[in-house]
């Protein structure tokens, strides 16, 4: 019986870890810009909490993106990075997504820029340019999105718990040895 109670308590602890590893999602980014350099890379998003983290993404001309933009409304539909909050003049990237991003993961769409051409579009690469101090008191666009995604994937812990179920099942429905008490 002891064992039992033991297996059954490391299948939950199992169980309820993988569980509580799935609101944070690793999404992928993939975009064009309009001069026909690209950026790509990767971060983190908990869709619960509205966090990002490990933000690992580069432009093809070298800007590296660890940071959220704290000037921006980084949100479920808007990505707002840079690489150094500090520096007065510092690449800034900025996307729409033409949906919210979950926890369920997926493909989203990346809005188009078209800042350039009038349009109302906001997904570009610029300069935010700092007085030396955290605000961003502008950026200047010097380039927009054409087209783009991130997409994700998600562990499902629902398979892997079913399969836990599965084999707690068959370890229980297994007859133990009658034993025989000799007196």
């Amino acid at each position: 019986m002891k064992n039992k109670v033991a297996l059954l308590f490391i299948v939950a602890m199992t169980f309820f870890s993988v569980s509580s590893h799935s609101a944070v999602i690793k999404w992928y980014l993939n975009a064009e810009f309009n001069d026909g350099s690209s950026i790509s890379g990767s971060y983190q998003y908990n869709a619960d909490l509205n966090t990002f983290s490990n933000i690992d993404v580069m432009s093809s001309n070298g800007s590296a993106y660890t940071q959220v933009n704290p000037d921006s409304s980084g949100n479920e539909s808007f990505l707002g990075f840079i690489g150094d909050i500090f520096a007065v003049n510092e690449p800034s990237f900025t996307a729409r997504l033409v949906e919210n991003v979950t926890n369920s993961g997926g493909a989203i769409d990346i809005m188009p820029g078209y800042i350039f051409s009038g349009g109302s579009g906001c997904s570009f690469e610029g300069f935010c340019y700092r007085d030396g101090g955290r605000d961003c008191g502008m950026i200047s666009v010097y380039r927009d999105i054409t087209r783009g995604y991130v997409t994700s994937q998600v562990n499902e812990p629902s398979l892997l718990a079913i399969l836990l179920l599965a084999g707690i099942g068959l370890a229980l429905s297994r007859k133990q040895p009658a034993t025989t008490q000799i007196v």
